[in-house]
Protein backbone atom coordinates (compact mmCIF):
# COMPACT_ATOMS: atom_id res chain seq x y z
CA UNK A 1 0.00 0.00 0.00
CA UNK A 2 1.07 3.58 -1.34
CA UNK A 3 2.03 5.81 1.74
CA UNK A 4 0.29 9.26 1.57
CA UNK A 5 3.56 10.70 1.54
CA UNK A 6 4.44 8.38 -1.58
CA UNK A 7 1.58 9.58 -3.39
CA UNK A 8 1.58 13.41 -3.01
CA UNK A 9 5.49 12.74 -3.94
CA UNK A 10 4.01 11.12 -7.50
CA UNK A 11 1.63 13.41 -8.22
CA UNK A 12 4.10 16.60 -7.64
CA UNK A 13 6.11 14.62 -10.69
CA UNK A 14 3.48 13.94 -12.56
CA UNK A 15 1.92 17.40 -12.55
CA UNK A 16 5.76 18.85 -12.66
CA UNK A 17 6.58 16.59 -15.86
CA UNK A 18 2.98 17.65 -17.65
CA UNK A 19 3.70 21.06 -16.85
CA UNK A 20 6.91 21.43 -18.81
CA UNK A 21 6.28 19.16 -21.77
CA UNK A 22 3.22 22.28 -21.99
CA UNK A 23 5.71 25.15 -22.46
CA UNK A 24 7.71 23.90 -25.14
CA UNK A 25 4.57 23.62 -27.65
CA UNK A 26 5.39 25.86 -30.40
CA UNK A 27 3.20 26.02 -34.08
CA UNK A 28 4.83 27.84 -36.89
CA UNK A 29 2.61 29.62 -39.14
CA UNK A 30 4.27 30.72 -43.12
CA UNK A 31 1.96 32.39 -45.41
CA UNK A 32 3.56 32.22 -49.07
CA UNK A 33 2.30 34.19 -51.77
CA UNK A 34 4.66 34.67 -54.92
CA UNK A 35 7.89 34.77 -54.18
CA UNK A 36 6.64 37.26 -50.68
CA UNK A 37 6.33 35.04 -47.35
CA UNK A 38 5.48 35.76 -43.99
CA UNK A 39 6.71 33.78 -41.15
CA UNK A 40 5.68 33.95 -37.36
CA UNK A 41 5.42 31.25 -34.48
CA UNK A 42 3.17 30.95 -31.65
CA UNK A 43 5.24 29.98 -28.45
CA UNK A 44 3.49 28.50 -25.22
CA UNK A 45 6.96 29.04 -22.91
CA UNK A 46 7.56 30.47 -19.14
CA UNK A 47 10.65 31.55 -20.74
CA UNK A 48 9.11 33.97 -23.79
CA UNK A 49 11.57 36.73 -23.20
CA UNK A 50 14.40 34.90 -22.74
CA UNK A 51 14.13 32.44 -25.52
CA UNK A 52 16.65 32.13 -28.65
CA UNK A 53 14.60 32.00 -32.10
CA UNK A 54 15.78 30.86 -35.69
CA UNK A 55 14.46 31.12 -39.17
CA UNK A 56 16.08 29.14 -42.20
CA UNK A 57 13.82 29.94 -44.65
CA UNK A 58 15.88 27.28 -47.14
CA UNK A 59 17.57 29.19 -49.32
CA UNK A 60 20.61 30.29 -47.38
CA UNK A 61 19.22 33.17 -45.80
CA UNK A 62 18.17 32.91 -41.85
CA UNK A 63 16.55 35.72 -39.28
CA UNK A 64 16.64 35.50 -35.69
CA UNK A 65 13.28 37.63 -35.17
CA UNK A 66 10.00 35.69 -33.98
CA UNK A 67 7.74 37.11 -36.57
CA UNK A 68 9.59 38.04 -40.03
CA UNK A 69 9.21 38.40 -43.66
CA UNK A 70 11.19 36.88 -46.68
CA UNK A 71 11.43 37.30 -50.08
CA UNK A 72 12.44 34.46 -52.50
CA UNK A 73 14.04 35.01 -55.92
CA UNK A 74 13.71 31.45 -57.61
CA UNK A 75 10.89 29.25 -57.84
CA UNK A 76 11.35 26.17 -56.20
CA UNK A 77 10.98 23.62 -53.22
CA UNK A 78 12.35 25.15 -49.94
CA UNK A 79 12.62 23.71 -46.45
CA UNK A 80 11.99 26.36 -44.33
CA UNK A 81 12.81 25.84 -40.18
CA UNK A 82 12.03 27.18 -36.75
CA UNK A 83 14.73 26.78 -33.90
CA UNK A 84 13.23 27.66 -30.70
CA UNK A 85 15.49 27.37 -27.19
CA UNK A 86 14.52 28.82 -23.47
CA UNK A 87 17.25 27.64 -21.51
CA UNK A 88 14.83 24.52 -20.51
CA UNK A 89 13.46 22.86 -23.94
CA UNK A 90 14.80 23.06 -27.30
CA UNK A 91 12.11 22.91 -30.58
CA UNK A 92 12.78 22.54 -34.35
CA UNK A 93 10.41 22.36 -36.71
CA UNK A 94 10.27 22.34 -40.32
CA UNK A 95 7.92 22.97 -42.95
CA UNK A 96 7.92 22.34 -47.08
CA UNK A 97 7.38 25.25 -48.73
CA UNK A 98 6.73 25.42 -53.13
CA UNK A 99 7.60 28.90 -54.04
CA UNK A 100 6.01 30.26 -57.35
CA UNK A 101 7.31 33.87 -57.99
CA UNK A 102 6.02 33.69 -61.17
CA UNK A 103 2.44 33.43 -59.71
CA UNK A 104 1.64 36.97 -58.09
CA UNK A 105 -2.25 37.06 -59.05
CA UNK A 106 -2.91 40.47 -60.85
CA UNK A 107 -6.11 42.06 -60.10
CA UNK A 108 -8.04 44.71 -62.29
CA UNK A 109 -9.25 48.07 -60.58
CA UNK A 110 -11.80 49.89 -63.09
CA UNK A 111 -13.16 53.34 -62.35
CA UNK A 112 -15.89 54.46 -64.75
CA UNK A 113 -17.22 57.94 -65.77
CA UNK A 114 -19.84 57.59 -68.09
CA UNK A 115 -18.95 55.42 -71.15
CA UNK A 116 -15.04 56.00 -70.05
CA UNK A 117 -13.33 53.17 -68.15
CA UNK A 118 -10.03 53.28 -66.34
CA UNK A 119 -8.12 50.01 -65.98
CA UNK A 120 -4.94 49.53 -63.89
CA UNK A 121 -3.30 46.46 -62.01
CA UNK A 122 -2.14 47.57 -58.48
CA UNK A 123 1.18 46.32 -56.44
CA UNK A 124 3.07 45.87 -59.54
CA UNK A 125 6.33 47.21 -59.26
CA UNK A 126 7.97 49.68 -62.17
CA UNK A 127 9.15 48.57 -65.23
CA UNK A 128 6.11 46.13 -65.49
CA UNK A 129 5.09 45.72 -69.30
CA UNK A 130 1.22 45.01 -69.75
CA UNK A 131 -1.18 44.45 -72.99
CA UNK A 132 -5.05 44.62 -72.38
CA UNK A 133 -7.92 43.69 -74.53
CA UNK A 134 -11.30 44.27 -73.79
CA UNK A 135 -14.31 42.21 -75.31
CA UNK A 136 -16.97 44.08 -77.19
CA UNK A 137 -19.61 41.31 -77.66
CA UNK A 138 -18.45 39.45 -80.51
CA UNK A 139 -17.02 42.80 -82.14
CA UNK A 140 -13.99 44.78 -82.53
CA UNK A 141 -11.43 44.43 -79.36
CA UNK A 142 -10.02 47.48 -77.73
CA UNK A 143 -6.23 47.15 -76.81
CA UNK A 144 -3.33 48.65 -74.72
CA UNK A 145 -0.08 48.02 -74.01
CA UNK A 146 -0.42 51.75 -71.08
CA UNK A 147 0.33 50.42 -67.51
CA UNK A 148 -3.15 52.41 -66.54
CA UNK A 149 -5.45 52.97 -70.22
CA UNK A 150 -8.62 54.55 -70.58
CA UNK A 151 -11.07 52.37 -72.78
CA UNK A 152 -14.23 54.00 -74.19
CA UNK A 153 -17.01 51.19 -74.54
CA UNK A 154 -20.09 51.80 -76.80
CA UNK A 155 -22.93 51.18 -74.35
CA UNK A 156 -23.52 50.68 -70.50
CA UNK A 157 -23.36 46.96 -69.31
CA UNK A 158 -20.85 44.15 -68.45
CA UNK A 159 -17.58 43.72 -70.45
CA UNK A 160 -14.74 40.55 -70.32
CA UNK A 161 -11.16 42.92 -70.01
CA UNK A 162 -8.25 40.36 -69.96
CA UNK A 163 -4.19 41.82 -69.04
CA UNK A 164 -1.00 40.24 -69.00
CA UNK A 165 1.64 41.48 -67.08
CA UNK A 166 5.23 40.82 -67.40
CA UNK A 167 7.43 41.67 -64.58
CA UNK A 168 11.52 42.68 -65.01
CA UNK A 169 12.28 39.19 -63.61
CA UNK A 170 10.58 37.78 -66.97
CA UNK A 171 7.66 36.23 -64.67
CA UNK A 172 4.48 36.73 -66.02
CA UNK A 173 0.79 36.46 -65.46
CA UNK A 174 -2.48 37.25 -66.35
CA UNK A 175 -5.77 38.59 -64.87
CA UNK A 176 -9.50 37.73 -66.66
CA UNK A 177 -12.09 39.81 -65.01
CA UNK A 178 -15.81 40.88 -65.94
CA UNK A 179 -16.40 44.50 -65.18
CA UNK A 180 -18.86 46.79 -65.30
CA UNK A 181 -19.49 50.13 -67.47
CA UNK A 182 -21.81 52.04 -65.42
CA UNK A 183 -24.29 54.74 -66.24
CA UNK A 184 -23.95 57.42 -63.64
CA UNK A 185 -27.62 58.48 -64.44
CA UNK A 186 -28.97 55.58 -63.21
CA UNK A 187 -31.78 56.78 -61.36
CA UNK A 188 -33.80 54.63 -58.92
CA UNK A 189 -35.09 55.25 -55.54
CA UNK A 190 -36.70 54.52 -52.21
CA UNK A 191 -39.15 56.12 -49.90
CA UNK A 192 -40.17 56.03 -45.81
CA UNK A 193 -42.78 53.99 -44.68
CA UNK A 194 -46.17 55.01 -45.38
CA UNK A 195 -48.03 55.74 -42.41
CA UNK A 196 -50.12 59.32 -43.20
CA UNK A 197 -50.69 60.85 -46.73
CA UNK A 198 -46.50 62.31 -46.88
CA UNK A 199 -44.06 60.65 -47.85
CA UNK A 200 -40.51 61.70 -48.02
CA UNK A 201 -38.18 60.38 -51.36
CA UNK A 202 -34.67 59.57 -51.49
CA UNK A 203 -32.70 58.85 -54.84
CA UNK A 204 -30.16 56.23 -55.09
CA UNK A 205 -28.01 57.11 -58.33
CA UNK A 206 -24.58 54.78 -58.71
CA UNK A 207 -22.11 57.89 -57.96
CA UNK A 208 -23.38 59.12 -54.34
CA UNK A 209 -20.55 60.79 -54.53
CA UNK A 210 -20.75 63.56 -57.11
CA UNK A 211 -24.23 64.49 -56.08
CA UNK A 212 -23.17 68.02 -56.42
CA UNK A 213 -23.52 67.10 -60.50
CA UNK A 214 -26.93 65.89 -60.57
CA UNK A 215 -29.97 67.57 -61.73
CA UNK A 216 -33.60 65.68 -59.87
CA UNK A 217 -36.92 65.89 -61.97
CA UNK A 218 -40.00 64.18 -59.76
CA UNK A 219 -43.31 63.68 -60.31
CA UNK A 220 -45.60 62.59 -58.15
CA UNK A 221 -48.99 60.72 -59.85
CA UNK A 222 -50.87 63.67 -58.41
CA UNK A 223 -50.13 66.67 -60.59
CA UNK A 224 -47.19 67.66 -58.02
CA UNK A 225 -43.67 67.50 -59.07
CA UNK A 226 -39.92 68.67 -56.99
CA UNK A 227 -36.30 69.29 -57.90
CA UNK A 228 -35.33 68.48 -54.77
CA UNK A 229 -32.70 65.73 -54.24
CA UNK A 230 -34.48 64.13 -51.09
CA UNK A 231 -38.50 65.95 -51.39
CA UNK A 232 -41.05 65.41 -48.75
CA UNK A 233 -44.55 65.34 -50.43
CA UNK A 234 -48.30 65.44 -49.36
CA UNK A 235 -50.58 63.64 -51.65
CA UNK A 236 -53.47 64.29 -49.54
CA UNK A 237 -55.30 61.32 -49.72
CA UNK A 238 -54.51 57.90 -49.59
CA UNK A 239 -54.05 55.81 -52.48
CA UNK A 240 -52.20 54.43 -55.06
CA UNK A 241 -49.95 56.93 -57.27
CA UNK A 242 -46.94 56.66 -60.49
CA UNK A 243 -44.18 58.41 -58.97
CA UNK A 244 -41.10 59.05 -61.20
CA UNK A 245 -37.55 60.63 -60.77
CA UNK A 246 -35.48 61.83 -63.63
CA UNK A 247 -31.85 61.82 -63.13
CA UNK A 248 -29.39 63.88 -65.32
CA UNK A 249 -25.91 65.63 -65.07
CA UNK A 250 -25.23 67.05 -68.72
CA UNK A 251 -23.64 63.97 -69.92
CA UNK A 252 -26.45 61.37 -69.37
CA UNK A 253 -29.75 60.73 -67.90
CA UNK A 254 -32.16 58.15 -66.93
CA UNK A 255 -35.81 58.12 -65.20
CA UNK A 256 -37.20 55.21 -63.25
CA UNK A 257 -40.71 55.16 -62.09
CA UNK A 258 -42.62 52.72 -59.51
CA UNK A 259 -46.01 53.10 -58.00
CA UNK A 260 -46.65 53.54 -54.24
CA UNK A 261 -48.91 53.12 -52.30
CA UNK A 262 -49.88 55.64 -49.87
CA UNK A 263 -52.05 54.24 -47.24
CA UNK A 264 -52.30 54.00 -43.67
CA UNK A 265 -50.08 52.20 -41.38
CA UNK A 266 -50.98 48.17 -40.99
CA UNK A 267 -52.90 47.37 -37.75
CA UNK A 268 -50.60 45.63 -35.08
CA UNK A 269 -51.05 42.32 -34.54
CA UNK A 270 -50.74 40.91 -31.14
CA UNK A 271 -50.78 37.57 -29.13
CA UNK A 272 -53.06 35.76 -26.63
CA UNK A 273 -52.16 33.01 -25.04
CA UNK A 274 -52.82 30.77 -22.01
CA UNK A 275 -54.17 27.30 -20.78
CA UNK A 276 -56.87 26.19 -20.05
CA UNK A 277 -57.74 24.53 -16.32
CA UNK A 278 -60.18 21.70 -15.03
CA UNK A 279 -59.61 22.10 -11.53
CA UNK A 280 -55.73 21.91 -10.41
CA UNK A 281 -55.07 20.11 -13.91
CA UNK A 282 -54.81 21.04 -17.40
CA UNK A 283 -57.86 20.06 -19.95
CA UNK A 284 -56.83 17.75 -21.99
CA UNK A 285 -59.56 18.35 -24.93
CA UNK A 286 -60.88 21.81 -25.27
CA UNK A 287 -62.19 24.43 -27.28
CA UNK A 288 -61.13 27.82 -26.93
CA UNK A 289 -63.28 30.82 -28.39
CA UNK A 290 -61.69 33.91 -29.31
CA UNK A 291 -64.95 36.93 -29.87
CA UNK A 292 -64.15 40.12 -30.52
CA UNK A 293 -66.48 43.40 -29.68
CA UNK A 294 -67.03 45.21 -32.64
CA UNK A 295 -68.81 47.96 -31.14
CA UNK A 296 -69.65 48.11 -28.00
CA UNK A 297 -72.30 45.67 -26.76
CA UNK A 298 -71.88 43.50 -29.68
CA UNK A 299 -69.15 40.29 -30.26
CA UNK A 300 -68.25 38.57 -32.61
CA UNK A 301 -66.63 34.84 -33.08
CA UNK A 302 -63.09 35.88 -34.84
CA UNK A 303 -61.28 32.19 -34.14
CA UNK A 304 -60.91 28.70 -32.25
CA UNK A 305 -58.49 26.54 -31.33
CA UNK A 306 -58.43 23.22 -30.21
CA UNK A 307 -56.15 21.81 -27.00
CA UNK A 308 -55.45 18.44 -27.38
CA UNK A 309 -53.13 15.69 -25.73
CA UNK A 310 -49.48 16.21 -26.35
CA UNK A 311 -48.78 12.52 -26.35
CA UNK A 312 -45.83 12.52 -24.11
CA UNK A 313 -45.72 15.40 -22.80
CA UNK A 314 -49.38 14.65 -20.96
CA UNK A 315 -52.23 17.46 -21.27
CA UNK A 316 -50.69 21.43 -21.13
CA UNK A 317 -53.81 22.56 -21.99
CA UNK A 318 -52.13 25.40 -24.37
CA UNK A 319 -53.83 28.03 -26.85
CA UNK A 320 -52.85 30.68 -29.02
CA UNK A 321 -54.21 33.63 -31.05
CA UNK A 322 -52.83 35.87 -33.01
CA UNK A 323 -55.17 39.39 -33.64
CA UNK A 324 -55.64 42.53 -34.12
CA UNK A 325 -55.65 45.28 -31.78
CA UNK A 326 -59.16 45.54 -30.10
CA UNK A 327 -61.21 44.41 -27.49
CA UNK A 328 -62.16 40.81 -26.67
CA UNK A 329 -63.68 37.99 -24.92
CA UNK A 330 -62.00 34.35 -24.53
CA UNK A 331 -64.59 30.95 -23.75
CA UNK A 332 -63.20 27.74 -23.18
CA UNK A 333 -65.23 24.77 -23.17
CA UNK A 334 -64.48 20.94 -22.95
CA UNK A 335 -65.11 18.79 -25.84
CA UNK A 336 -66.67 15.75 -25.87
CA UNK A 337 -64.00 13.61 -25.71
CA UNK A 338 -62.51 15.09 -22.73
CA UNK A 339 -63.10 12.29 -19.56
CA UNK A 340 -64.65 15.44 -17.33
CA UNK A 341 -66.84 16.92 -20.25
CA UNK A 342 -69.92 15.82 -18.06
CA UNK A 343 -68.25 18.16 -15.14
CA UNK A 344 -67.43 21.56 -16.36
CA UNK A 345 -69.50 24.30 -17.80
CA UNK A 346 -68.16 26.67 -20.80
CA UNK A 347 -66.16 29.57 -18.78
CA UNK A 348 -65.49 33.36 -19.90
CA UNK A 349 -62.17 34.51 -18.46
CA UNK A 350 -63.13 36.25 -15.30
CA UNK A 351 -64.57 32.96 -14.11
CA UNK A 352 -68.46 33.70 -16.24
CA UNK A 353 -70.96 31.45 -17.77
CA UNK A 354 -72.47 34.49 -19.73
CA UNK A 355 -71.13 36.59 -22.24
CA UNK A 356 -72.43 39.95 -20.53
CA UNK A 357 -70.35 39.54 -17.39
CA UNK A 358 -67.33 37.99 -18.58
CA UNK A 359 -63.78 40.53 -18.58
CA UNK A 360 -62.90 42.12 -21.32
CA UNK A 361 -59.31 42.23 -22.61
CA UNK A 362 -58.02 45.32 -24.06
CA UNK A 363 -55.64 44.13 -26.19
CA UNK A 364 -53.30 47.28 -27.56
CA UNK A 365 -49.70 45.45 -25.85
CA UNK A 366 -47.62 43.07 -27.66
CA UNK A 367 -49.20 39.87 -26.09
CA UNK A 368 -51.51 38.91 -23.19
CA UNK A 369 -51.25 35.68 -20.67
CA UNK A 370 -54.37 34.94 -19.88
CA UNK A 371 -55.64 31.24 -17.90
CA UNK A 372 -59.02 30.01 -17.74
CA UNK A 373 -60.23 28.06 -15.20
CA UNK A 374 -63.55 26.22 -16.07
CA UNK A 375 -66.22 26.26 -13.85
CA UNK A 376 -67.08 22.83 -12.11
CA UNK A 377 -70.61 21.15 -12.05
CA UNK A 378 -72.16 20.62 -8.76
CA UNK A 379 -74.79 17.80 -9.46
CA UNK A 380 -75.64 14.94 -7.00
CA UNK A 381 -77.59 12.92 -9.30
CA UNK A 382 -80.60 11.44 -9.16
CA UNK A 383 -84.04 10.33 -11.26
CA UNK A 384 -84.65 14.36 -12.87
CA UNK A 385 -84.59 14.91 -15.73
CA UNK A 386 -84.62 18.52 -17.85
CA UNK A 387 -85.43 18.96 -21.67
CA UNK A 388 -86.73 20.73 -24.42
CA UNK A 389 -86.21 22.14 -28.08
CA UNK A 390 -84.29 25.73 -29.46
CA UNK A 391 -85.72 27.32 -32.25
CA UNK A 392 -85.52 29.90 -34.13
CA UNK A 393 -87.47 33.22 -32.96
CA UNK A 394 -88.33 36.48 -34.76
CA UNK A 395 -85.33 38.70 -35.97
CA UNK A 396 -81.59 38.05 -37.15
CA UNK A 397 -80.84 34.16 -37.48
CA UNK A 398 -77.82 32.91 -35.97
CA UNK A 399 -74.50 32.84 -37.97
CA UNK A 400 -73.94 32.49 -41.28
CA UNK A 401 -75.17 28.66 -41.87
CA UNK A 402 -78.69 29.97 -40.55
CA UNK A 403 -79.76 32.86 -42.11
CA UNK A 404 -82.20 30.58 -44.42
CA UNK A 405 -84.08 29.65 -41.40
CA UNK A 406 -87.36 30.71 -40.72
CA UNK A 407 -89.29 31.80 -37.53
CA UNK A 408 -89.73 28.11 -35.74
CA UNK A 409 -87.16 26.40 -37.43
CA UNK A 410 -84.97 24.27 -34.96
CA UNK A 411 -81.58 25.77 -34.06
CA UNK A 412 -78.36 23.16 -33.36
CA UNK A 413 -75.57 24.07 -31.97
CA UNK A 414 -77.32 26.50 -28.79
CA UNK A 415 -75.50 25.97 -25.87
CA UNK A 416 -78.12 25.41 -23.01
CA UNK A 417 -76.73 25.90 -19.01
CA UNK A 418 -78.40 24.54 -16.02
CA UNK A 419 -77.76 25.95 -12.75
CA UNK A 420 -79.57 25.63 -9.49
CA UNK A 421 -81.89 28.30 -8.52
CA UNK A 422 -79.15 29.99 -6.07
CA UNK A 423 -77.14 30.36 -9.21
CA UNK A 424 -74.91 27.07 -8.71
CA UNK A 425 -73.39 25.51 -11.64
CA UNK A 426 -74.87 22.26 -12.72
CA UNK A 427 -74.35 21.07 -15.64
CA UNK A 428 -74.53 22.74 -19.87
CA UNK A 429 -75.02 20.88 -23.19
CA UNK A 430 -75.87 21.54 -26.40
CA UNK A 431 -78.68 21.32 -29.00
CA UNK A 432 -78.45 18.68 -32.26
CA UNK A 433 -79.42 19.00 -35.06
CA UNK A 434 -83.15 18.89 -34.28
CA UNK A 435 -82.42 21.78 -32.04
CA UNK A 436 -82.89 19.16 -28.90
CA UNK A 437 -81.43 19.25 -25.22
CA UNK A 438 -81.94 17.22 -22.43
CA UNK A 439 -80.38 16.84 -18.94
CA UNK A 440 -80.52 13.61 -17.15
CA UNK A 441 -79.85 12.35 -13.40
CA UNK A 442 -80.52 15.41 -12.08
CA UNK A 443 -81.56 15.64 -8.15
CA UNK A 444 -84.70 16.65 -6.88
CA UNK A 445 -85.04 20.69 -6.35
CA UNK A 446 -85.87 23.85 -8.16
CA UNK A 447 -83.24 24.89 -12.16
CA UNK A 448 -82.83 27.75 -14.03
CA UNK A 449 -82.57 27.31 -17.74
CA UNK A 450 -81.40 29.39 -20.39
CA UNK A 451 -79.34 29.64 -23.31
CA UNK A 452 -75.88 31.52 -23.49
CA UNK A 453 -75.38 32.97 -27.03
CA UNK A 454 -72.88 35.75 -27.57
CA UNK A 455 -75.05 39.14 -27.88
CA UNK A 456 -78.46 37.82 -27.08
CA UNK A 457 -79.87 38.60 -23.30
CA UNK A 458 -80.79 35.12 -21.67
CA UNK A 459 -84.18 35.39 -20.13
CA UNK A 460 -84.33 31.77 -17.59
CA UNK A 461 -86.53 29.80 -16.32
CA UNK A 462 -87.05 28.38 -12.93
CA UNK A 463 -88.02 24.55 -13.33
CA UNK A 464 -89.19 22.85 -10.43
CA UNK A 465 -88.70 18.68 -10.17
CA UNK A 466 -90.40 16.97 -6.90
CA UNK A 467 -90.90 13.03 -6.75
CA UNK A 468 -94.22 13.64 -8.05
CA UNK A 469 -93.03 15.46 -11.11
CA UNK A 470 -89.61 14.38 -11.63
CA UNK A 471 -89.44 15.50 -15.29
CA UNK A 472 -89.53 18.21 -17.38
CA UNK A 473 -89.80 18.18 -21.22
CA UNK A 474 -91.06 20.89 -22.32
CA UNK A 475 -88.68 23.87 -21.42
CA UNK A 476 -88.10 25.71 -24.81
CA UNK A 477 -85.94 28.25 -26.01
CA UNK A 478 -87.07 31.23 -28.91
CA UNK A 479 -83.58 32.91 -29.77
CA UNK A 480 -84.69 35.89 -31.33
CA UNK A 481 -82.57 38.67 -32.89
CA UNK A 482 -81.34 40.42 -29.01
CA UNK A 483 -82.36 37.89 -26.61
CA UNK A 484 -82.94 33.81 -25.60
CA UNK A 485 -85.96 33.37 -24.22
CA UNK A 486 -86.73 29.88 -22.43
CA UNK A 487 -90.33 29.74 -20.87
CA UNK A 488 -93.02 26.57 -20.86
CA UNK A 489 -94.97 26.97 -24.25
CA UNK A 490 -98.22 26.73 -22.73
CA UNK A 491 -99.18 30.71 -23.26
CA UNK A 492 -100.40 31.54 -26.64
CA UNK A 493 -102.61 34.36 -26.28
CA UNK A 494 -100.71 37.15 -25.67
CA UNK A 495 -100.23 39.56 -28.65
CA UNK A 496 -97.74 42.76 -29.27
CA UNK A 497 -99.59 44.84 -31.86
CA UNK A 498 -96.66 47.33 -31.34
CA UNK A 499 -95.17 49.51 -29.69
CA UNK A 500 -94.76 53.85 -30.89
CA UNK A 501 -92.87 56.10 -31.30
CA UNK A 502 -89.76 53.67 -31.59
CA UNK A 503 -86.97 54.84 -31.20
CA UNK A 504 -88.15 56.80 -28.28
CA UNK A 505 -87.23 60.46 -27.19
CA UNK A 506 -89.03 60.10 -23.34
CA UNK A 507 -92.54 58.01 -23.19
CA UNK A 508 -93.24 54.99 -25.60
CA UNK A 509 -97.05 53.16 -25.76
CA UNK A 510 -97.09 49.50 -25.68
CA UNK A 511 -100.23 47.55 -27.43
CA UNK A 512 -100.91 44.16 -25.74
CA UNK A 513 -103.67 42.06 -26.62
CA UNK A 514 -105.10 39.25 -24.32
CA UNK A 515 -107.59 36.96 -25.19
CA UNK A 516 -108.60 36.68 -21.46
CA UNK A 517 -107.93 39.04 -18.57
CA UNK A 518 -103.85 38.15 -16.43
CA UNK A 519 -101.80 39.37 -13.60
CA UNK A 520 -98.30 40.29 -15.88
CA UNK A 521 -94.88 41.47 -15.03
CA UNK A 522 -93.28 44.23 -16.70
CA UNK A 523 -89.62 44.65 -16.82
CA UNK A 524 -86.89 46.56 -18.72
CA UNK A 525 -83.23 45.67 -19.44
CA UNK A 526 -80.45 46.96 -20.99
CA UNK A 527 -77.87 44.60 -23.30
CA UNK A 528 -75.86 43.51 -20.42
CA UNK A 529 -79.21 42.04 -18.51
CA UNK A 530 -79.11 44.57 -15.57
CA UNK A 531 -82.98 44.78 -14.65
CA UNK A 532 -83.61 48.78 -15.11
CA UNK A 533 -87.42 48.91 -14.42
CA UNK A 534 -90.21 46.37 -13.11
CA UNK A 535 -94.09 46.49 -12.11
CA UNK A 536 -96.80 44.62 -11.69
CA UNK A 537 -100.03 45.00 -14.61
CA UNK A 538 -103.41 43.50 -14.02
CA UNK A 539 -104.53 43.69 -17.73
CA UNK A 540 -107.90 42.89 -19.19
CA UNK A 541 -109.44 41.01 -22.08
CA UNK A 542 -109.09 43.09 -25.18
CA UNK A 543 -106.08 45.80 -26.21
CA UNK A 544 -104.35 47.32 -23.45
CA UNK A 545 -102.29 50.39 -23.64
CA UNK A 546 -99.08 50.56 -21.31
CA UNK A 547 -96.75 53.35 -21.01
CA UNK A 548 -93.36 53.37 -21.02
CA UNK A 549 -91.60 56.23 -19.43
CA UNK A 550 -87.43 56.48 -20.67
CA UNK A 551 -87.09 59.98 -19.34
CA UNK A 552 -84.59 58.73 -16.54
CA UNK A 553 -82.56 56.34 -19.38
CA UNK A 554 -79.33 57.33 -21.20
CA UNK A 555 -79.92 56.79 -25.17
CA UNK A 556 -79.27 52.84 -26.21
CA UNK A 557 -81.26 50.04 -26.72
CA UNK A 558 -83.20 48.37 -23.88
CA UNK A 559 -85.31 45.20 -23.73
CA UNK A 560 -89.09 44.94 -22.36
CA UNK A 561 -90.43 41.98 -21.19
CA UNK A 562 -94.26 40.76 -20.34
CA UNK A 563 -94.18 37.48 -18.46
CA UNK A 564 -96.71 35.91 -16.71
CA UNK A 565 -94.57 33.54 -15.03
CA UNK A 566 -94.53 30.64 -17.41
CA UNK A 567 -93.89 32.66 -20.58
CA UNK A 568 -92.26 35.61 -21.78
CA UNK A 569 -92.67 38.19 -25.08
CA UNK A 570 -90.01 40.20 -25.90
CA UNK A 571 -89.33 44.12 -27.63
CA UNK A 572 -86.39 45.64 -28.24
CA UNK A 573 -86.75 49.37 -27.82
CA UNK A 574 -84.92 52.30 -28.77
CA UNK A 575 -83.88 55.07 -27.19
CA UNK A 576 -82.61 57.65 -29.43
CA UNK A 577 -80.15 60.92 -28.22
Amino acid sequence: MKTLKSYLLATILLVSIGYTQAQCYVFPYVNAHAGNATFSAWIDSVNFNNAVYHWDFGDGDTAQELFTSHTYTQSGTYNACFHYDNGSCTIDTCQTLQIDICNFGPYINSTTNHLDATLSVPGMPGGATYSWVADLGGGPVLTSTNASPVFTFPAYGWYWVRVEVTLPNSCMDTALQYIQVRNVCAANFYHSTPGTTELQFFPSPFDSSNLSTFTYAWTFGDGGSSSDYVPTHDFGSFGKYNVCVTVSDGQCSDTYCDSVVVAPPPVPTHWIFGKVHKGSINACASTVYLIREETPGFLSLVDTYNTIDSGGLGCLGDYHFRADEGVYYVKAALLPTDVDYASYLPTYYGNELNWANATPLSLYSQQVNIDIDLTAGVNPGGPGFVGGWVSQGAGLAIGNNNESRSEGDPLPGIQINLLTVNDVPVASTYTDVMGRYTFSNLAMGTYKVYAEEINKVPYPLNVTLTANNPSQDNVNVSVNSNSAVTGVDNLRDIYIDGILPNPVINKAIVSVSLNEAAAMLLTLTDLTGRQLQSRSLNLHTGTNQVIIDLSNEPSGIYHLALTNGADKKILKLVKAK
